[in-house]
């Protein structure tokens, strides 16, 4: 995958639940797990005996709602 790093919004406010971001990269894991990757996100990652942030993320104008279960990071880039 040849992204940058991921902008974390919550850095700047912890109180933020909602932000616009753009979709880098889809991809369906061999667990049959699928995956986004924005540019920026409100959603922490697990990490340091803090579970993952729980939510949904939709698209502008469209009936499209993608479910959040899980949030990972590895080398800057949350998925």
């Amino acid at each position: 995958m040849d992204v940058g790093p991921t902008k974390l919004d919550y850095y700047e406010d912890m109180f933020k639940l909602q932000s616009e971001a753009t979709i880098l990269s889809y991809v369906k894991g061999d667990d049959g797990r699928h995956a986004l990757v924005l540019d920026r996100t409100v959603f922490h990652p697990q990490g340091g005996g803090q579970p993952a942030d729980l939510g949904f993320i939709a698209i502008a104008d469209s009936d499209f709602k993608f479910v959040v279960q899980d949030v990972r990071s590895k080398d800057g880039i949350v998925s």
